[in-house]
């Protein structure tokens, strides 16, 4: 494995790991009685941050357990990723892969600011 695969690995357990970190607390501000009773109105907006999280973490997944596969980063950009039953050509490119899943965690998180934001003005 080349190492940018390397390097891009470790970034990608970064990733993941900051994922599940971030979903964990989300689940636990929504549980929390506290929060149930004076802010419900923004868990909605929480809720949605948390399915865009997990969408991040399922395309982080995607490409760290891809990895291994490959020797070259060559390789890896030019590969298309997904389930194994699906034909290659279903499959999608391990760039575009990268790119959905910076997209869902940003998405989540505009969505979890403009929610705070929000419910501080009203």
């Amino acid at each position: 494995m080349s190492d940018q695969l390397k390097l891009l690995m470790d970034y990608t357990k970064f990733h993941i790991g900051l994922y599940a970190t971030l979903c964990t607390l989300l689940i636990a501000i929504l549980g929390l009685d506290p929060w149930k009773q004076n802010s419900a109105h923004m868990s909605h907006f929480l809720l949605t941050t948390l399915v865009c999280f997990v969408i991040a973490g399922a395309f982080g997944g995607l490409i760290g357990s891809s990895l291994p596969d490959y020797t070259t980063w060559t390789d890896f950009q030019s590969a298309r990723l997904g389930p194994w039953f699906l034909p290659e050509k279903l499959r999608m490119p391990a760039p575009w892969v990268a790119s959905a899943e910076h997209t869902a965690f940003w998405v989540g998180i505009v969505i979890a600011l403009y929610g705070v934001i929000k419910t501080m003005k009203t």
